[in-house]
C-alpha cells in the first residue's frame, strides 16, 4: 500500500474516532486540573476507538474469508 493510500486511511479512521468521543458523554470520571493531562486523555481516548474500529474491521474481514 502507498504511503498517501495509507495515511488517508489513517486520517479517516482519525476522524471517525474522533466523532465517536465527540457523541459520547462529556462527563469524565477524572478531576483533572493540568490541561496536558487532559491532552493526552483525549489522544488515549481517541486511538482506543480506533483500535475498536479496527478490531471490528478485522473480524468483518475474517468471516468474509471463511
Amino acid at each position: 500500500m502507498d504511503q498517501n493510500k495509507t495515511e488517508n486511511i489513517t486520517g479517516s479512521l482519525r476522524q471517525k474516532a474522533e466523532i465517536l468521543l465527540n457523541k459520547k458523554d462529556k462527563t469524565s470520571e477524572f478531576n483533572i486540573a493540568d490541561p496536558n493531562n487532559l491532552r493526552l486523555i483525549h489522544e488515549l481516548e481517541v486511538h482506543k476507538i480506533e483500535l475498536e474500529m479496527q478490531n471490528e474491521e478485522l473480524k468483518l474481514a475474517n468471516c468474509r474469508a471463511e
